[in-house]
């Protein structure tokens, strides 16, 4: 597994009722839902609603431990693997962002040639 662990954050009960009740003023949907670090699963908290609206699978909790899991989730493309020389196959999220970055960077050499 990658060496990019989440991190705790501070006040995540508070941060994901808040979000909570922005979905269900916009109307519950069954797609909506937080994806928190694993490390702050022992400490949620939640309200008495938010808790129902899980169990009733309108909004979800996705705790992850790793960024690539966060990464996958909100794509839903897997992140991929690196081979031997550090590169991405073309099509997973990382294989995608390695290939912008080239680009960006060939664009930026072009702009500050004179």
């Amino acid at each position: 597994m990658p060496p990019w662990r989440t991190q705790p954050i501070g006040e995540v009960n508070e941060k994901i009722e808040g979000f909570f009740e922005v979905c269900r003023e916009r109307g519950l949907r069954g797609s909506q839902g937080v994806i928190l670090p694993l490390a702050n699963l022992t400490h949620l908290m939640l309200r008495l609603d938010v808790v129902r609206a899980v169990q009733e699978g309108v909004f979800h909790l996705y705790a992850v431990e790793h960024v690539e899991e966060a990464m996958e989730r909100l794509t839903g493309l897997p992140a991929g693997r690196p081979d031997g020389q550090g590169r991405f196959p073309p099509e997973p999220v990382n294989g995608k962002v390695g290939a912008r970055l080239e680009e960006l960077a060939r664009i930026r050499a072009r702009l500050e040639r004179p």
